[in-house]
């Protein structure tokens, strides 16, 4: 008898924590999938810029620190309802004048 009740107390305990995760899975699953693909398109969005980027290289526009790869600017683009911004700083060292590598940092914001 003690068998069956410490048997069905460990089933009840059991029950109610796979059916309390199964309602929490559902509850947010739906704003999961939403919230999984506006982190999925801000991603896309910053690799379209990084490609951007590279597109735009020029020797003339580094050196004179212009353009959109220049330093001490923040830069604004809007793709698809991403706001990504970007600035670049020189890595601090020993470089020829004009030919320091660059840092980038982005922020991608996306809608709700």
């Amino acid at each position: 008898m003690v068998e069956v009740i410490v048997t069905a107390v460990l089933f009840a305990i059991a029950a109610i924590g796979i059916f309390s995760t199964i309602s929490m899975l559902r509850a947010t699953s739906q704003g999961s999938v939403q919230d999984s693909g506006g982190k999925l398109g801000a991603a896309y969005a910053g690799k379209r810029v990084l490609e951007d980027l590279r597109g735009k290289l020029d020797p003339a526009e580094w050196i004179l620190n212009a353009g959109p790869l220049g330093t001490g600017v923040t830069h604004t683009n809007i793709i698809g309802g991403y706001t990504v911004n970007y600035y670049l700083v020189n890595v601090p060292g020993d470089f020829p004048p004009g030919l320091a590598p660059r840092r980038l940092f982005m922020n991608v914001y996306y809608p709700d």
